[in-house]
């Protein structure tokens, strides 16, 4: 029965002592393994239902069954790792609410720095990150569509915007569900492209506008940029600006 309760085995243990106690209720030290086993079933049931709690993200209150367990026992299975990999869910779980809060104001830069954090740590395998990396492939769409949005777009900008193009298919390969939305992404990257083009035609123009080696420049970028958006209306008119 000692070896059963050294090596985490209280349920062997415990049916060993009963059938001690029914051959020899007297036997010497049977009480004090009994007390011992029962001691031991009472910390697995705290530690089981710790891990449970860490399958429901209660991260603080299984933090306190480990706590307790060590309390009375230092050295139980791996409880001292449960902490320390517990505290550090805690942390992160405060680093999620601190990213949802910037995803509900649609401050998508920092949702995205704070989501990237979060799935970067190494977590136990039994996390559901499955909300957070919705969450983040959707700060990648509303990035992307902020820049979008802006009155006068920068090559920085472009280059923002088809990085977290990557980053988002990356992040959720293609399926059946989100080919539409995947479909408008690249749409709307490929306009950035041609966008980018342009902005390279405009600076070939204005660092020497009556130069052979310029022209034939932008005329390039131009081609490329229509090979991009050939039928956007924005380009089209981007087109004309530039030879003019």
């Amino acid at each position: 029965a000692t070896a059963f309760l050294n090596n985490s085995r209280p349920e062997d243990a415990m049916r060993l002592i009963e059938e001690i106690q029914q051959r020899d209720p007297q036997y010497p030290g049977l009480d004090a393994l009994l007390d011992r086993a029962v001691a031991q079933m009472e910390l697995d049931v705290l530690y089981d239902n710790a891990l449970v709690l860490i399958e429901q993200g209660r991260f603080d209150l299984a933090l306190q069954n480990f706590q307790d367990i060590a309390a009375q026992n230092p050295t139980f299975r791996d409880i001292q790792s449960q902490i320390a990999s517990t505290e550090v869910l805690i942390s992160l779980q405060d680093v999620i609410e601190r990213a949802d809060d910037h995803f509900e104001a649609e401050e998508w830069a920092e949702a995205i720095a704070g989501y990237e954090d979060v799935l970067e740590g190494d977590l136990p395998e039994s996390i559901d990150l499955s909300p957070v990396e919705d969450r983040l492939y959707s700060s990648y769409l509303g990035e992307i569509g902020a820049i979008l949005e802006k009155d006068q777009l920068t090559i920085p900008d472009i280059d923002n915007a088809k990085a977290y193009y990557e980053l988002a298919l990356a992040l959720k390969p293609q399926n059946s569900q989100n080919v539409q939305e995947r479909t408008a992404l690249r749409n709307a990257v490929r306009q950035l492209t041609a966008e980018r083009f342009l902005l390279r035609a405009e600076q070939a123009l204005q660092d020497d506008p009556d130069s052979r080696q310029a022209i034939s420049t932008a005329e390039f970028y131009v081609q490329q940029a229509d090979a991009q958006n050939p039928t956007a209306a924005v380009t089209l008119n981007r087109i004309s600006l530039i030879y003019n």
